[in-house]
């Protein structure tokens, strides 16, 4: 029988602990993309832990960006569960009948190698892809719990240049590992590679995406939707029209305002954009719940 996410007395379960661990572990990651935190414990002890990230001495996604293959995969990092596999062994902790708790459900490489690793249960935070790892786990006898997700699937952030999305977005991604999408982001390598050296990028995202728009008004909501079918949680950080606003609720998704000070605003996006930056990004949605970051 599981235990309760948290004790009558407010105590934290020792999977709710250990669960901890691996997102506090997770912070050490160094691809964006998603960061992952692995711990192996045995008997509440913890034997190693992990994070994904680039081998010793090599550039990390966070310097020197991904290395993303045909299947939109990062090959640059070692994934945390291994890390912490590796580490064990590195170590001479045997991990045979452990358990490993897990931010993020495995891939099927790192599931094949937890349970040849003789891993005898895995604890998962969040889902992740298809769920072709757990499959992998599951018909090799690793017993697998998924913890109760105490998060929406879907957030959507709405507000004017400078409001403080992005410091909303991260603090839902540190905290609640929420995964940052925006619905910019198909254009972005795109321009980074037309422009390396020009210094403010968004006045052209900004461009690009209303002739984008103007084209299909849907086009970024379906390149969205694509992206969020799989995994989670997500937050979408630039809702800005009707229609986008529409397809997130309409996906089980809840719609949150931010905002600042006017005057915090022009600060903000001067330095970042220039002077032309609050006029050239207006929000058209009111629909939202408020918080001012």
């Amino acid at each position: 029988m599981e235990q309760p996410a948290v004790a009558p007395a407010g105590r934290p379960d020792w999977d709710a602990w250990l669960l901890e661990l691996a997102r506090w572990a997770a912070r050490r990651a160094t691809c964006p993309r998603r960061r992952v935190g692995a711990v192996i414990a045995r008997d509440r002890r913890v034997l190693a832990t992990g994070y994904n990230g680039s081998l010793p001495g090599q550039p990390h996604c966070d310097e020197a960006g991904c290395l993303v293959d045909a299947e939109g995969h990062c090959r640059r990092t070692v994934h945390a569960e291994l890390n912490a596999l590796l580490q064990a062994a590195r170590f001479g902790t045997p991990c045979e009948g452990a358990a490993v708790y897990l931010t993020d459900a495995p891939c099927p490489d790192c599931a094949r190698a937890l349970a040849q690793a003789g891993i005898a249960e895995v604890v998962v935070d969040r889902p992740y892809g298809d769920g072709a790892g757990i499959a992998v786990l599951e018909a090799a006898g690793v017993a697998v719990r998924r913890r109760p997700a105490p998060w929406l699937p879907l957030l959507g952030l709405v507000g004017g240049a400078g409001a403080g999305k992005d410091t909303v977005a991260r603090w839902l991604a540190e905290r609640w590992r929420y995964t940052p999408v925006a619905l910019a982001d198909p254009m972005r390598p795109f321009l980074r590679q037309l422009f390396p050296d020009h210094p403010r990028l968004r006045p052209l995202y900004q461009g690009l995406g209303d002739w984008a728009r103007a084209q299909d008004p849907d086009a970024f909501v379906q390149a969205a939707a694509r992206r969020v079918a799989r995994g989670g949680p997500w937050v979408v950080t630039d809702i800005r029209f009707p229609n986008e606003a529409d397809w997130l609720e309409a996906a089980g998704g809840a719609l949150i305002g931010v905002d600042a000070p006017e005057a915090l605003r022009r600060v903000r996006v001067r330095a970042r954009d220039g002077e032309d930056g609050l006029a050239g990004w207006v929000c058209f949605v009111n629909r939202k719940s408020p918080i001012s970051p």
